[in-house]
């Protein structure tokens, strides 16, 4: 915008040697347009084209318009925009270093001014290297002089040793000797070495002289040199060490050059702000260890008062780069679309490979937790934050990326909160703080916008990330978008479309959908099932009754499914054998049953393998399908398909109802104290009995783990002593390891063909196995149980791997879960000391309580007071994310000012 076509001018370089050509365009161009004299020129010529262009024809113009295109000139339509060209032509456009021409033409006179210097620097060596051999005629010879040679002039019939160390002690005088004769041979040579390091730069003293040693370091050098700054280093170091201890403790200017030397490495007082503030370390904390330090006779960063205030500074920059922190109605939060532009090129800048990406998936995950020790202490925090996925093209080999990205998302760390509430995450909460607040936003990552510039135009904005190129040539996606939109004539060097999922436990996922009594028993009639409609009184109804539509083999019926024949001959045994009352018939779906006609013919099936058209046998109820709209999700252009089930959640629950089974078999057989046993010499400190509710107590993922991995087989023993009854429950819970093993599995390269292709195959085992074992639906009446059983699960993941090549175990919620307990608790407890700190001044105070009414003073104060912390902590929480973004905000200001310019 503040262009100057004089600010870099060729008559300011040092006119280069030998150049005529050069030569030739100082003569023409040596003018200053703002100068009376080319004024005057110039007013009496006509600025008419065909005066100055006399032969204006097509090859003319041509040319004209090749040149403006050569340098960048482009009307909107992308066409050579000659006019502006010419008048910046005019300007003295083409000498300036914005110019292809003018940055050619100021590369040269650069480089003719520094092959002018080298030559100069040559000649002034050469002279120096002349004066040198003529005070020391003899350099050659004691340069190539060796040990062996002065070994041989004093002692020529004894054979050589390899240095002065290994002369026997019997011969110490040959060592004397030698040594003398060393320094009688290298004595005029040090002398000259001497005065050499003394006259440089006026040298005066030992210090100086380490001064030139430390400019010897900076110079090229090869193992083999003189002075190796590598080796010297490594030497002087182990035989300084012993001593330097004492000698800091005695003297003061070893101790302050020491800390210099610590200084250059250490980080300074911006990198300790970021790296403690990303800790969450409080003041009192960083002064204690200065202070621990300071005694030890080092000081290892700077003062705490520094760090504290660059740490205030970077969290005003991070409030800065979000375009600040805005308070909503439960809560506060950040701008999801500027968050998106940093993350993005946070994952660019540590990985180029993100520019390749055929999409992105933006992965929004939420949990609830309670920050206080107990369930009446009203601190219930509901954490919002971000993610992003890469979907690269299976053509491109970017398996590092991958396998980076996949270490990633189970990092808390590369977590971005763009929302915090300090209240739980119910239907109103998330609807009042989420939906009317960020839906327009999430809409419009998804969806094609269309804006109306200021000529009238209707210009439609892609959706996705804008990239522009700044001044480096780098794709820069910040403030991209919105260039996009304000500018009619922009269009962006690159934009990656995004796709959106959401991440949480089942809970959370029920009151993000606002499904009402989702998860209550109560209410048989209300939808508990995400992905289905299946309502809550059915959701342990897993079989369902199927005609075979043409005659087939059981094998292939069996194929088709993803079942096992011995599994499907198990669903109609137990029909067949089972009586009315049989575990089959009673978790049927809408209550259909086989009649004996159809019984028959499964018995004959049985015996021939076939199955004919028209029969009727007992299936898996898998064909819900995949297809549930909710409106929330409906209003921003999603599916179902973008609500990703927690796994780890997952496999909490359907162990969950191993250990009821295991329970009640125990309580049944009077065996609840030594299998309480088990579990204790098991390492689970866990209570077998049921609570108040009537209901067995959750473990946590640890114990469930050893459950399975430990705990397992001494239980099957101690209750079943029936062998075969004993070996069907362990084929039971080892199918169950197998699929959670699977789905547990982070990373795509842990995975076998063989794995993904049977995990359908494994979840039907294990379901129909435990369902006719078990023989009680209250054991499995649970909504993870009704979606593994009805395919759900084994889609979702098939969805995933091959449409964005990522496992469910990947985006379980274990990392957010982690991240409460290393940043959301740490960032709450700050938050409370910096809300507490602010509340106490007395102009803060009152501006908190103005305007509030007597009798509600004291319950506007703290409210007003959980509104403050939760401020700071989403604060301390963006600072701890965003804190190795600040750097990019100094490119973000520079970007932004080209937007609007030409």
């Amino acid at each position: 915008e503040n262009f100057d076509p004089f600010r870099v001018h060729p008559c300011f370089y040092r006119r280069p040697l030998h150049c005529q050509d050069m030569e030739n365009i100082h003569q023409f161009y040596p003018m200053n347009l703002d100068s009376p004299q080319v004024a005057s020129t110039l007013n009496q010529i006509s600025p008419r084209p065909d005066r100055r262009l006399p032969s204006w024809d097509l090859k003319t113009w041509r040319g004209v318009e090749y040149f403006a295109w050569m340098e960048g000139f482009l009307d909107c339509k992308g066409r050579p925009d000659v006019s502006t060209f010419m008048s910046f032509v005019g300007n003295g456009y083409l000498f300036s270093p914005a110019s292809v021409v003018g940055s050619t033409i100021q590369g040269y006179f650069s480089l003719s001014c520094q092959v002018n210097q080298l030559q100069y620097e040559k000649e002034m060596l050469t002279r120096e290297n002349m004066a040198l051999k003529e005070l020391l005629p003899n350099v050659d010879r004691i340069l190539n002089l060796t040990f062996e040679d002065i070994w041989k002039a004093n002692y020529p019939n004894d054979k050589c040793p390899m240095n002065v160390e290994d002369i026997p002690k019997e011969f110490e005088y040959r060592k004397e000797k030698i040594l003398k004769d060393i320094f009688s041979e290298v004595g005029s040579l040090s002398a000259l070495l001497s005065k050499g390091i003394r006259q440089m730069s006026g040298l005066n003293g030992s210090s100086q002289a380490g001064k030139a040693f430390g400019h010897l370091s900076t110079l090229r050098q090869n193992p083999d040199s003189l002075f190796h700054f590598e080796n010297f280093l490594t030497g002087y170091a182990h035989a300084i060490a012993p001593n330097l201890d004492s000698r800091c403790e005695r003297n003061r200017k070893v101790k302050k050059a020491i800390q210099s030397l610590y200084d250059a490495i250490a980080p300074n007082v911006d990198e300790v702000g970021l790296l403690t503030m990303g800790q969450q370390l409080t003041h009192k904390s960083l002064k204690f260890v200065y202070d621990m330090m300071k005694k030890c006779g080092v000081k290892i960063f700077g003062s705490t008062s520094s760090i504290s205030t660059s740490r205030a500074k970077q969290k005003k920059l991070v409030t800065d780069m979000v375009d600040g922190i805005n308070e909503l109605p439960g809560g506060h939060g950040a701008s999801i679309l500027k968050l998106l532009e940093l993350l993005f090129m946070k994952l660019a800048r540590e990985d180029p490979n993100m520019y390749l990406v055929e999409f992105l998936v933006l992965s929004l995950c939420f949990d609830s937790t309670r920050l206080g020790s107990s369930a009446q202490s009203g601190t219930e925090q509901t954490e919002f934050a971000m993610n992003l996925i890469a979907v690269w093209n299976k053509a491109v080999d970017v398996a590092n990326s991958m396998f980076d990205q996949e270490t990633r998302m189970n990092s808390p760390a590369s977590y971005i909160s763009f929302l915090l509430l300090y209240l739980k995450d119910t239907i109103e909460n998330i609807d009042k703080n989420l939906w009317n607040v960020y839906g327009f936003d999430l809409k419009s990552i998804l969806k094609d916008l269309f804006v109306t510039c200021e000529n009238g135009e209707i210009k439609k904005i892609k959706a996705g990330l804008h990239f522009y190129k700044d001044k480096d040539g780098v794709l820069n996606c910040i403030g991209g978008r919105d260039r996009t939109a304000s500018d009619p004539n922009s269009t962006p060097d690159l934009v990656i479309e995004i796709e959106i999922d959401f991440r949480g436990d089942l809970k959370g996922f029920w009151d993000l959908m606002g499904m009402s009594g989702g998860g209550s028993q109560k209410n048989p009639d209300h939808a508990c099932c995400l992905y289905c409609k299946v309502k809550n009184g059915e959701r342990h109804c897993i079989f369902d009754i199927n005609e075979v539509a043409t005659e087939t083999t059981v094998d292939e019926f069996c194929k088709d499914r993803s079942l096992r024949p011995d599994v499907f001959w198990l669903m109609q045994d137990v029909v067949m054998d089972g009586g009315k009352n049989n575990i089959v018939d009673t978790c049927m779906f809408d209550g259909k049953s086989l009649n004996r006609q159809d019984i028959t013919k499964i018995r004959s099936s049985k015996t021939s393998g076939m199955l004919k058209k028209g029969q009727k046998v007992v299936v898996l109820k898998q064909d819900h399908g995949m297809s549930r709209d909710h409106e929330k999700l409906s209003d921003i252009g999603l599916t179902c398909m973008c609500l990703v089930l927690c796994m780890l959640h997952l496999k909490m629950r359907i162990v969950h109802c191993a250990l009821k089974s295991i329970f009640f078999t125990a309580k049944k057989k009077k065996r609840i104290s030594a299998a309480q046993s088990i579990l204790h010499k098991s390492g689970i400190n866990y209570k077998l009995e049921l609570n108040d509710k009537k209901q067995l107590p959750n473990m946590t993922g640890k114990q469930y783990d050893d459950l399975m991995n430990v705990a397992m087989g001494p239980l099957l023993v101690l209750l079943y002593e029936n062998v075969e009854e004993r070996q069907r429950w362990q084929e039971i819970f080892t199918e169950l390891s197998s699929v959670l093993a699977t789905l547990s599995c982070t990373h795509v390269s842990e995975l076998t063909p063989e794995s993904v292709e049977t995990l359908a195959t494994r979840i039907n085992t294990f379901v129909v196995k435990y369902v006719v074992e078990c023989g009680s639906k209250e054991l499995f009446s649970a909504v993870y149980f009704h979606m593994l059983a009805a395919g759900h699960v084994a889609e979702m993941f098939h969805y995933h791997l091959s449409k964005r090549n990522i496992t469910l175990g990947c985006l379980s919620m274990s990392a957010l879960e982690l991240r409460h307990r290393i940043y959301g608790r740490p960032c709450w407890r700050k938050g409370v000391m910096e809300s507490n700190a602010a509340g106490s001044k007395k102009r803060a105070y009152d501006e908190m309580m103005e305007g509030s009414a007597e009798e509600a003073e004291q319950e506007d104060h703290k409210m007003m007071s959980r509104k403050l912390s939760n401020w700071f902590a989403f604060r301390n929480l963006l600072a701890s994310g965003l804190g190795s973004l600040i750097n990019l905000y100094y490119t973000y200001l520079l970007f932004l000012p080209r937007a609007s310019s030409h």
